[in-house]
């Protein structure tokens, strides 16, 4: 099962503090947005949507709940 809740941001707000080497992408269709999943999990942090390619959708669902509360 995959749930993803997305919380659109801009792209110089976003940075990864870890694990960036278990994470791969794809893309289809158009080949404009960019979709990121964890290459050992399968989870979706985040992507870049076609519809606003300069920014992110990263999915709430994967961030420590500390961080919510702090947007």
């Amino acid at each position: 099962m995959s749930k993803f809740l997305h919380l659109l941001v801009p792209g110089d707000k976003v940075g990864i503090e870890c694990g960036e080497e278990f994470l791969t992408s794809y893309q289809f269709n158009k080949n404009v947005a960019r979709h990121t999943f964890c290459r050992i999990c399968g989870v979706k942090p985040f992507y870049r949507p076609r519809s606003s390619p300069s920014g992110f959708s990263v999915n709430i669902v994967c961030l420590d709940k500390r961080t919510i509360e702090s947007v």
